[in-house]
């Protein structure tokens, strides 16, 4: 019996530490730092393009019909905006 206590309350004195280790790495833990917001953007467009190309391979090899348009983010729309208001200018003017 007195064994078996033993056992038991080794068991408890490991589980403790692990738990108390556990909490101090985290406590402890380096912070990470955010990220320029310039940067994540356009990480999301690079990887957009990158799924869209996937896309077209895709309905390509299965024979599939019209693929959709691409999905574009408000940044994308209004430079593209920009640049044909630019060429209208041009051919305008």
């Amino acid at each position: 019996m007195v064994i078996l206590l033993l056992i038991i309350g080794v068991a408890i004195l490991i589980y403790a530490s692990a738990m108390w280790v556990k909490f101090v790495c985290y406590i402890f833990r380096p912070k990470k730092k955010p990220l320029n917001p310039y940067i994540e953007a356009q990480k999301v467009m690079l990887d957009n393009d990158k799924k869209y190309d996937e896309y077209i391979d895709w309905m390509s090899k299965n024979g599939y019909g019209v693929p959709i348009e691409k999905i574009k983010y408000k940044e994308e729309k209004e430079a593209e905006m920009n640049i044909d208001s630019v060429f209208k200018k041009k051919t305008t003017g």
